[in-house]
């Protein structure tokens, strides 16, 4: 059962029991899951859910503070009851002791692999990035690598990785940021091979130079779509007339 559904079933058990206590805070959380899958158009994953959770938590911490700080101790318990239904959804946490042992852990089976301690020199793309901001004389921008296999957080000249629990939302958020890099830089090359194979195909066309080799990019977008262009449709590119634009239909299909 996923967690979304066990929302809804506990939903349910509090509406049998009457528990409205328990059943305002059930509904809550439905609220803001339902708001963020309609916000960023997803269905939400148990990972994301317990994001959901997380954040409302934390609302509820803030509350309960600056209530007590007003001497409102009503207001306060109200948001201690609905943090206490919230909190049954987040996965146990680990303590301090548990995230020394599973860095150390990590480590021992590095070295064991190895031969030795892991260092920052094994952090191939994270050191790479470092380096071309420093030669960038960028110095203001924190970096830090996220690794695939057990998702730890690695931080340059740091020997040991940070360890976030897998359902947090700050590994939710690194996540997300890494995915979209990701997709950003594949895009990016895709779209450089294309304009790169479409002027190489122009390039020995006499007559077009660098300048109409822009405008047909951006009138035609690609090298099939040009070879599948007539005469007139190559005149309809401002500067190309009927002479280039007979040269660009007969160079093109004889490639």
């Amino acid at each position: 059962m996923s967690l979304k559904d066990q929302i809804t079933e506990d939903m349910k058990a509090a509406m049998r029991a009457k528990d409205s206590e328990r059943l305002g805070a059930i509904r809550l959380l439905q609220a803001a899951i339902k708001q963020r899958e309609v916000d960023e158009r997803i269905t939400l994953d148990d990972a994301a859910v317990v994001a959901v959770v997380d954040k409302l938590v934390k609302q509820r911490k803030d509350s309960i503070a600056a209530y007590e700080q007003a001497a409102r101790q009503d207001l306060a318990d109200k948001e201690k009851a609905e943090m206490a239904v919230l909190q049954a959804y987040l996965p146990a946490r680990m303590d301090a002791t548990e995230i020394v042992a599973a860095i150390q852990g990590i480590a021992a089976a590095f070295e064991a692999d190895n031969g030795r301690r892991p260092a920052a020199a094994d952090m191939g793309k994270l050191m790479a990035a470092a380096k071309a901001l420093e030669d960038c004389g960028v110095n203001d921008v924190a970096v830090c690598g996220l690794a695939k296999r057990l998702e730890e957080v690695w931080v340059p000249d740091d020997d040991y990785p940070i360890i976030l629990k897998r359902q947090s939302e700050g590994m939710y958020l690194l996540q997300r940021v890494r995915d979209e890099s990701h997709r950003f830089a594949i895009t990016y090359h895709r779209q450089q091979r294309r304009k790169g194979a479409l002027r190489s195909a122009l390039d020995e066309i006499p007559g077009i130079g660098e300048s109409y080799q822009k405008r047909l990019l951006n009138h035609f977008g690609s090298v099939k779509a040009m070879r599948e262009a007539s005469v007139e449709d190559f005149e309809k590119v401002k500067g190309i007339g009927h002479a280039k634009a007979e040269a660009l239909y007969n160079a093109l299909h004889e490639q």
